[in-house]
């Protein structure tokens, strides 16, 4: 044991009573039995990780580089159509419809068409170009890749727009 000055301690205990207390706890934990240990969980003894397998390694790879592939040159899987991923036609139309309603607001609202689709507060990168033919004439296409749709002011909107033309 460490000797230790009889000197009051903090909680006015002496040196001696604090090295008498540590002994006593010490003596305590060496009569305790030791914790149980931990149940070991055994592996097969051909256990293998899935990905030490070389050639397994490699099959995962050839897989995930063809479907990038696929994904970046729009290669449909084993031939099949990739139309199911253009956007729906009525996507044209809907975008056309906004625009339309936004010309014929600021029509109504300044008495004169907008020079251009900025006017409106549109931008470009829409697929809309906008062409003022006269003062009161105008037409409106929608492009998106290989297809086209144009309106003029002189069509009727409701049979342009059908089911998405709600009446004002």
């Amino acid at each position: 044991m460490v000797e230790t000055p009889d000197s009051p301690d903090v909680d006015g205990q002496s040196g001696a009573a604090i090295e008498e207390e540590i002994g006593n706890l010490s003596s305590q934990l060496e009569r305790q039995p030791p914790p149980a240990a931990a149940p070991q969980v055994r592996q097969p003894k051909n256990a293998r990780r899935i990905l030490d397998s070389p050639w397994l390694a490699g099959v995962l790879i050839v897989v995930v580089a063809a479907l990038t592939a696929f994904n970046i040159f729009g290669i449909g899987f084993f031939g099949g159509d990739r139309s199911v991923l253009d956007p729906p036609p009525d996507q044209l139309r809907a975008t056309m419809l906004f625009a339309f309603e936004e010309i014929e607001a600021y029509r109504e609202d300044d008495g004169r068409l907008p020079r251009d689709l900025e006017d409106i507060g549109l931008s470009a990168d829409l697929g809309l170009t906008y062409t003022v033919m006269g003062a009161d004439e105008y037409e409106l296409t929608a492009t998106d890749g290989e297809k086209s749709l144009s309106l003029t002011s002189n069509q009727d909107p409701k049979a342009f727009f059908g089911e998405l033309w709600i009446e004002p």
